[in-house]
């Protein structure tokens, strides 16, 4: 069925139309019962379209997307319903990019508004989809390059849109990015740091969720230290680290400081760019998943340490776990 246009705003003075406000309320009324450090930051956010946008967002990347996965990560009941549920996600996103949102959803209607106003590309809707859809096959990570592509997938695409919308300047009718200024490079370091933090301190949370056990940690990294699901699943209560488990927790910090020193320079390069208020946010922002970090590497990864930082953590949303309040069933 061909979907209809919707009025996206008043374009004479900018402001928005009283169905598009609506729309953007929903969304932030939908996150009500989500505590997040990233959805947080954003709800201190002055501007009220830059806040907005970032709430309808949120809700397509970091409520909707995840909800395909199957149970008990999502609420799909099966790889087949998994799989279809994406792909209709991701095509309501690329028909919102149009400017043509199914007119009775008020989380199309917000996101077109939001892609159109802060001139946001469907790609990262289309690299989340492969993300996904690899954690829907449940098919572990079998060595670094896995890692790290799965990595880009699934956090650098949300990070490349809340970026955009944090940084870029606004114009007559739409914001913009500073020319020099790329969004994807930007972003890039930043995302992986907390991507790999995320992973670190759920490494014994995320054994409950899967049918299947298996690590989000590479399977070269567990079989080069030793180590399996199975095993890991034996040390959570240790209050000290095996020598096996502590050389590939050091291992895995070590590969986050690495893009934690490179996101810091490229942001700092920009610097010059960025919009004091976005520099602020995204200093919180890495100094959270710092904090984390440096918490465990003095607890010296003990595993009962682990508890107190698992399933609280950014990148949770994005590994597809289960967003309190949506229990239907993916039809």
């Amino acid at each position: 069925m061909k979907h209809q246009h919707a009025p996206l705003r008043t374009r004479s003075n900018d402001q928005l139309s009283i169905e598009v406000e609506k729309a953007y309320r929903s969304c932030e009324e939908r996150l009500q019962n989500h505590q997040t450090h990233l959805l947080n930051s954003a709800r201190t956010l002055q501007n009220p379209k830059r806040r907005y946008a970032f709430f309808a967002t949120y809700v397509s990347l970091r409520v909707q997307a995840p909800a395909c996965l199957p149970r008990p990560l999502g609420r799909a009941r099966s790889l087949h319903s998994s799989l279809r549920a994406l792909r209709a996600w991701s095509d309501a996103a690329r028909l919102c990019h149009q400017g043509r949102p199914q007119p009775n959803l008020p989380s199309e209607i917000a996101l077109a508004d939001a892609m159109e106003r802060f001139q946001i590309p469907v790609t990262p809707w289309m690299n989340l989809e492969k993300g996904l859809a690899g954690l829907a096959r449940n098919e572990p990570p079998q060595d670094l390059l896995s890692f790290f592509t799965r990595a880009r997938n699934l956090v650098l695409a949300p990070s490349e849109v809340f970026i955009r919308i944090l940084c870029s300047r606004r114009g007559v009718r739409r914001y913009r990015m500073a020319k020099e200024l790329n969004v994807h490079e930007m972003s890039h370091d930043p995302a992986v740091f907390a991507y790999i933090v995320g992973v670190v301190a759920d490494v014994f949370n995320e054994l409950d969720e899967r049918k299947r056990q298996h690590s989000s940690i590479p399977l070269e990294l567990l079989v080069r230290h030793r180590l399996s699901a199975e095993s890991l699943r034996e040390l959570r209560d240790e209050t000290k680290a095996p020598e096996n488990f502590l050389s590939l927790m050091q291992d895995m910090a070590l590969f986050a400081w690495k893009f934690y020193e490179s996101g810091v320079a490229k942001l700092t390069q920009a610097a010059a760019l960025i919009p004091p208020e976005a520099i602020h946010y995204l200093d919180g922002f890495l100094d959270h998943y710092k904090v984390i970090l440096k918490n465990l590497e003095r607890a010296d990864f003990a595993p009962k340490a682990f508890s107190q930082y698992s399933g609280g953590l950014e990148p949770r949303i994005s590994l597809g776990v289960q967003a309190p309040g949506f229990s239907q069933d993916v039809q």
